[in-house]
């Protein structure tokens, strides 16, 4: 298979691609739906397929869907979202998707919780600008949500999956 993609290529003739992504995981409970439990093999598979706010490389937070983080005082914190952040879909990750990821996980996650507790508002200023209230000065708060464990997804798939959470299983789309 890898010879004839290859040739194919080399060729110049287009190579029929499977549509599927198949990602076997250890454990029936596991699910890429992030408000259940979720192994390391689920979060290697969510890290490639989605973005978050800020994210952990070696020990060290990096903006992604963020372009600039502000602390506008030691309880509120805004992110611009980087006009240049899209979804696998190529719609732009907009304020409204933030907010909306961060909700479904403080609403519905039964596990890592805690940093919630912490959070007094989420709200959309405008359509590229996220300002979250802390509930008191928090410092560690941007390195627990830069964990793979707090993905932005398109509100409108979140919509969308609180009624049919089988498309969890369908993530990118495709059936």
């Amino acid at each position: 298979m890898f010879l004839g993609v290859t040739l194919s290529i080399l060729l110049g003739q287009a190579a029929e691609l499977p549509r599927r992504i198949r990602v076997p995981l250890l454990a029936k409970q596991v699910s890429l739906d992030p408000s259940g439990i979720q192994d390391q093999s689920s979060l290697l598979v969510a890290r490639q397929l989605n973005c978050q706010l800020v994210r952990n490389r070696s020990r060290q937070i990096v903006n992604e869907a963020a372009k600039e983080v502000r602390y506008l005082s030691d309880r509120d914190i805004e992110f611009v979202l980087d006009s240049s952040a899209r979804f696998h879909s190529g719609k732009p990750v907009k304020a409204a998707d933030v907010v909306a990821s961060l909700r479904y996980l403080q609403e519905s996650r039964v596990v890592l919780r805690n940093v919630f507790r912490w959070v007094e508002t989420v709200e959309a200023q405008g359509k590229d600008r996220v300002r979250i209230r802390l509930r008191k000065a928090q410092p560690q708060f941007l390195n627990l949500i830069s964990a793979p464990n707090y993905a932005i997804f398109e509100s409108e798939f979140l919509d969308r999956a609180k009624r049919d959470p089988r498309l969890w299983k369908r993530l990118l789309g495709v059936a």
